[in-house]
């Protein structure tokens, strides 16, 4: 993928739906509902840092300090 790609596909489509998973944590009521919503987001996040090429720590860092 070459850098244009990567920056819309991040801004598109990894930021977007990463931003929606930490919405949806937050607002679970139950613990089994807050621990599949982690789970799914922690999936993600790896295939979306591979997509990407870059290291899943940061990415997931970057996320939720744009989220606050």
């Amino acid at each position: 993928m070459d850098r244009a790609r990567k920056l819309y596909y991040y801004k598109n489509v990894v930021k977007r739906y990463l931003r929606d998973q930490l919405i949806l944590i937050e607002d679970s009521k139950s613990d089994m509902e807050r621990s599949l919503y982690i789970d799914r987001y922690d999936v993600q996040l790896r295939d979306f840092a591979r997509a990407l090429n870059v290291n899943e720590k940061h990415l997931d860092a970057i996320i939720k300090k744009e989220q606050q």
